[in-house]
């Protein structure tokens, strides 16, 4: 949760109060959108030695559906995309999208992309 939070504080470029005619980059938001996607993907498909899930709050089972997991951070990742759409259309650019790699897993740069 620590390497996830300081993902999204650098995303938003450690600021705490924004105004109106503040800036983002589009770009940082919207790769941490995809490294939150991959990391949240990566922790719900972790499996322990007996091939159960180590993550709890996630369940769809004939005794509970719990999917609260994937709600929460469903929603981050849609505030995020969206306000990375929002900043690309207030500057005129558009985001780069990346194809989805499946056999390996790609964490894109946050702090390395420089305004």
């Amino acid at each position: 949760m620590a390497g996830l939070i300081g993902m999204v504080d650098a995303a938003f470029e450690h600021t705490q109060d924004f105004y109106v005619l503040d800036d983002l980059h589009e770009q940082k938001l919207y790769n941490c959108a995809r490294n939150v996607e991959i990391a949240i993907w990566k922790i719900a498909s972790s499996r322990d030695a007996r091939g159960e899930s180590l993550l709890l709050a996630n369940a769809l089972t004939q005794d509970a559906v719990n999917l609260s997991f994937e709600r929460e951070f469903g929603r981050i990742i849609g505030l995020l995309d969206m306000l990375s759409q929002v900043m690309a259309d207030k500057h005129g650019r558009s985001v780069t999208r990346l194809t989805q790699m499946v056999a390996t897993t790609l964490f894109l740069p946050i702090s390395a992309l420089g305004m």
